[in-house]
């Protein structure tokens, strides 16, 4: 904990560094957001953002073109209908708003990048997570251009240390605790429902290393656990309600089954007929080999390679 004189607190060299960068990314999105092209995807995005718009601002009458269970509506329009909300605010953004509010996005997930290597492994950690994020060209790159999944990410991010913090004792549990651990995982719900799946095994994965591999902060299974495990669940539960009825409302009028269908959607390739490439070769999208999976892992969890330095060459 930094210490304080004279009731000011003294920042560490890491969280100085830390802002600076975020600084400075803050700055360079601000002179830049402007500058890119729109992929093929926005235009969908933008279609869906404007088919909840409509449907709120008719109170709920104009239903229709919300329960069609197609691309456009498998997808909760969280980032969407905020750049719409952006636009409309300031009309001179126009079609930019989306750029300008996928960027801010990543800066936000670096940002919840270094605070879980900071809190959970250690400040140095911490900076050298969003360190790293921030200069991986994929990150940069998308993050300007793709306002469907950078905020899943994002918030993904953010779901995952708020989860993480009301479940370590030492972090408090305050009302605003579960407040802003419910708001996280709504809005990565919001975005994508398979969000809460993939938080899920993060979360698993997590939480078995830190059982069975000696760390600090320490994990004990006991009964406050499960009880700081109900609260997440129930705070979870209201903030996907109030998320999805402002951000993905098609939510309250599909059914059970249909649900299910969309989860299956978002892990079937079969209606893309595209082609990937891996290590040089390449695949069609329906005969990914399973070795993918591992070089998947790898890449898109950083954190997990972080987590594993540090209990190898960093303890604190």
């Amino acid at each position: 904990m930094p210490r304080t004189h004279f009731g000011i607190r003294r920042f560490t060299a890491y969280e100085i560094c830390t802002y600076g960068l975020l600084l400075g990314l803050v700055i360079v999105v601000a002179f830049t957001y402007g500058m890119y092209g729109f992929t093929i995807d926005e235009d969908v995005d933008y279609l869906k953002a404007a088919r909840i718009t409509e449907f709120i601002a008719s109170s709920g009458s104009k239903r229709e073109q919300i329960l069609s269970l197609d691309v456009i509506n498998i997808y909760g329009a969280m980032p969407d209908m905020l750049a719409v909300a952006l636009q409309t605010l300031i009309p001179s953004l126009s079609f930019d708003s989306r750029h300008l509010v996928s960027a801010l996005f990543g800066v936000v997930g670096i940002y919840y990048a270094y605070r879980i290597g900071s809190a959970f492994i250690a400040p140095r950690v911490g900076f050298l997570a969003a360190l790293l994020l921030a200069f991986n060209p994929m990150w940069f790159g998308y993050m300007f251009i793709n306002a469907k999944d950078i905020p899943f990410a994002a918030m993904l991010l953010a779901a995952f240390y708020y989860s993480l913090c009301a479940l370590i004792s030492g972090y408090g549990e305050s009302s605003w605790s579960w407040i802003r651990t419910g708001l996280a995982i709504g809005l990565l719900a919001a975005t994508k429902l398979i969000g809460i799946l993939v938080l899920g095994f993060i979360g698993v994965m997590t939480l078995a290393a830190l059982v069975f591999v000696p760390s600090r902060p320490r994990l004990l299974i006991d009964r406050v656990f499960f009880h700081r495990l109900l609260m997440i669940t129930l705070s979870s539960l209201l903030g996907c309600l109030v998320c999805f009825a402002l951000f993905w409302p098609q939510f309250f009028f599909w059914s059970p089954a249909q649900l299910i269908h969309v989860l299956r959607l978002f892990m079937d390739y079969d209606q893309w007929h595209g082609y990937v490439q891996i290590h040089g070769s390449y695949f069609s999208a329906d005969m990914v080999p399973w070795y993918y999976m591992c070089t998947y892992f790898v890449i898109c969890m950083p954190l997990f390679l972080l987590l594993w330095t540090r209990y190898s060459c960093w303890r604190a």
